[in-house]
């Protein structure tokens, strides 16, 4: 199953990329596929942590493309903080997506 990862990412150190990250090893281990948005900004600008606006627009566009070819969205911890995090989930939804939560 090819799962994408959604999270709070503004305003956190390191965009939250570490947490990302974990959460990528933790479902490669269990046996998912995983889109982390964090290696699509990676991908994209490196590890600049001074992205504009515009940048996280393109950023977010880019992850919405990904996110409808997966077959569920996986919500890191304080997810429900994130206008980013909320768009992608009700996205998944409407894309009949399943939703797993972080424990």
């Amino acid at each position: 199953m090819r799962v994408y990862i959604a999270g709070s990412m503004r305003g956190l150190p390191e965009y939250n990329y570490p947490a990302f990250d974990a959460a990528e090893k933790r479902l490669n281990e269990q046996g998912y596929s995983v889109v982390n948005p964090a290696n699509i900004g990676r991908a994209h600008f490196g590890n600049r942590k001074d992205l504009s606006e515009d940048e996280i627009d393109f950023l977010m566009a880019e992850e919405l493309i990904l996110l409808v070819e997966c077959e569920a969205i996986f919500l890191l911890k304080g997810w429900h903080k994130s206008k980013g995090a909320r768009k992608e989930l009700y996205h998944a939804i409407g894309n009949g997506l399943d939703v797993i939560l972080e424990e």
